[in-house]
């Protein structure tokens, strides 16, 4: 079994490479036929949130898992996960990207305090996924309260809800038909959850018993356990919601999140043909697709870290530019320098590594007399999006005191709890550097010069100035063999710069230091003849005119991975503290992992006394739901 696992990995590895080996930065792109994309290789996403009821300004936190068609492993097509909270009107009011490690996610974000009250959608994809049908993303939707602000006119309180429900009844005739494009059509594993007593005192140990009914059978399964309080969590029984009707792509997310799911299970087996036309159409737009369809792929799979791509072109004649090295550089504390080729179509894409939180990045290249380039950058946020009808706000009016007790204890964690979460992922920053630099020019060592031409003239070995007309040139030399070398890479402040006469025009006193590499220089798979590296002392590039050459843009890499920190009330002391401890969640925990062996947790109470729902939801190694559940109450 395990020579079989590590041959299948193997061959895995083989394709992997083979498809994502003209991602990576200093190398050439080229397309991808049907042959090297077996149409049977499917990528799926799924998406959990620690619940589905949240108050403007909480964190929400979330666990995803990634994986090739119906199987869990650590090889996968996609490492960045890219979620969305956004709302009817399609505009995100939230969008993240995260690592994929060996097949999971997981992390939090906040929701932005101004939020309105209203339904959200939730969605998590890959970039390789927006080849296809925005269908094909996980979508899911939560409710975000915003206490401070009144109800939309189509929002309302009811004293009822199941109006809202059709019941799951194929002898009534109102059965709508059960679809998904998950490979949901088994029986899910059972979790069982056993909570050590049914009632436990403020800031006292809870322990949890996980076990499942895998059997004697080899498996394993990734869970995410969430317990949160009573009624945050919707109760997704054998009923199911009007909103699936004009929403289908939810359907995923009902059947994972689904308490009575094996009994939706059993009922779609026996139903009839599919009943509802916005069923069917959906089921369609999602299933009935096959990778070998799609001849070229625009979005190839981020195997590394994010990415930054889109199109050079002509501005006067709208052609692409092909074959032209294209430069980027990240600023800021972390900077980074890469260079590429367009394609033939004038595609570009560079991978960005080890980068967190947002980054000023320039794409530029070289511009020539017979065009003007012009960059088109890609939305790294796919900019399409399901059908999807508005679902509206209806909030028991049984719910209000639950509301009204949420936004107690988040008053009082936001006043008392400033720390929030603990990042779990090292952060690994390699500085630009071009090795063992010989000439290296510092100017404060020098008399003032009152030009950079001067500088270059009487100071910077090696390196001379040449004159074609009006436009200014620099040139390299070799010091052993005197070889000369035209068009030198020229760095300011690790950013290509092209235009020799606009360089000239720095004052000498905004310099700090000249580095030149007098020979040809080997930068991934690209030669370049020599390179002079100019660092200033100013962090405005010592008012250097990129226009015409180059664009920028804000770009948002990875967020880091995080838990919450939980409160430990492990000694006399720390039980009898005065802080006051009143959160909606006690304990998250996104990527368990548990075997035939059963697995103990635990966890303390708060000082809220309240009903509490443990959720455990995950994915077993090929592909099967599991699901468990079990309620417990704290009281004095």
């Amino acid at each position: 079994m395990l020579k079989y696992k590590q041959m299948k990995k193997v061959l895995f590895l083989v394709w992997i490479f083979s498809v994502a080996a003209n991602i990576i930065y200093g190398q050439r792109f080229r397309d991808f036929t049907n042959e090297e994309i077996p149409e049977n290789v499917i990528e799926n996403v799924v998406l959990f949130t620690d619940r589905d009821i949240y108050l403007s300004g909480e964190d929400i936190w979330f666990s995803s898992y990634c994986y090739i068609n119906e199987f869990l492993s650590d090889n996968v097509l996609s490492n960045v996960l890219y979620v969305e909270v956004y709302n009817e009107n399609r505009n995100s009011i939230i969008k993240r990207k995260f690592k994929i490690s060996d097949g999971i996610a997981y992390g939090s974000f906040k929701i932005p305090g101004e939020t309105p009250s209203g339904n959200y959608f939730v969605r998590a994809y890959t970039q390789y996924l927006r080849n296809f049908s925005p269908e094909n993303y996980f979508t899911s939707y939560i409710t975000i309260i915003n206490p401070e602000t009144s109800l939309n006119a189509k929002d309302t309180i009811q004293t009822d809800t199941t109006q809202r429900k059709k019941k799951l009844n194929s002898a009534e005739n109102n059965v709508l038909g059960i679809h998904h494009n998950y490979n949901l059509s088994s029986k899910p594993f059972n979790i069982n959850v056993n909570v050590n007593k049914k009632k436990h005192s403020p800031r006292e140990l809870v322990d949890v018993q996980i076990d499942t009914d895998f059997g004697a059978k080899q498996n394993y399964a990734f869970l995410t356990v969430s317990v949160v309080k009573h009624g945050t969590l919707r109760e997704n029984d054998t009923i199911i919601p009007e909103y699936l009707i004009d929403n289908p792509q939810l359907l995923n997310a009902f059947l994972l999140s689904s308490k009575s799911n094996h009994d939706l299970f059993r009922l779609s087996k026996s139903i009839p043909d599919p009943l509802h036309e916005k069923i069917i159409k959906s089921e369609n737009a999602k299933t009935n697709f096959k990778y070998k369809d799609y001849k070229k792929f625009a979005w190839i799979p981020e195997n590394r870290d994010v990415s930054i791509s889109g199109v050079v072109r002509d501005k006067n004649t709208q052609k692409p530019l092909s074959n032209q090295q294209v430069f980027v550089s990240v600023l800021g504390k972390d900077p980074q320098f890469h260079i590429n080729s367009t394609r033939e179509n004038g595609e570009f894409i560079f991978s960005l590594n080890q980068l967190t939180n947002m980054h000023g990045v320039l794409i530029s290249m070289k511009q020539w007399k017979n065009y003007q380039a012009e960059f088109l950058v890609n939305n790294d946020f796919s900019g399409s999006f399901a059908s999807n009808k508005t679902i509206p706000l209806v909030m028991d009016s049984t719910q209000r005191k639950l509301l009204e007790e949420m936004f107690v204890n988040y008053q009082i964690t936001k006043l008392y709890n400033s720390k929030e979460s603990s990042d779990q992922i090292k952060q690994y920053n390699f500085p630009i550097s071009f090795g063992d630099v010989e000439i290296s020019i510092v100017l404060a060592d020098y008399i003032q010069l009152p030009s950079f031409k001067d500088v270059i003239k009487e100071i910077v070995p090696y390196t001379r100035l040449s004159k074609k007309g009006d436009r200014y040139s620099l040139i390299v030399s070799n010091s052993k063999t005197v070889e000369v070398y035209r068009d030198p890479l020229i760095l300011l402040d690790n950013i290509p710069v092209f235009d020799v006469n606009e360089l000239m025009k720095i004052n000498p006193k905004k310099i700090e230091k000249i580095e030149v590499i007098d020979k040809p220089y080997v930068y991934g798979d690209y030669t370049l003849n020599g390179i002079i590296r100019i660092i200033t002392n100013t962090d405005n590039f010592a008012d250097y005119d990129f226009s015409g050459e180059s664009v920028y843009v804000d770009f948002q890499t990875i967020t880091l991975s995080a838990y919450p920190v939980l409160p430990e009330y492990n000694s006399g002391s720390k039980k009898k503290s005065r802080i006051p401890d009143f959160r909606n969640m006690l304990y998250w925990k996104p990527d368990l992992l548990i075997s035939d062996k059963d697995i103990s947790l635990s966890f303390y109470t708060s000082d809220h006394c309240s009903k509490y729902d443990i959720i455990v939801r995950g994915i077993s190694y090929n592909g099967k739901v599991c699901f468990g559940k079990a309620t417990f109450e704290v009281a004095k």
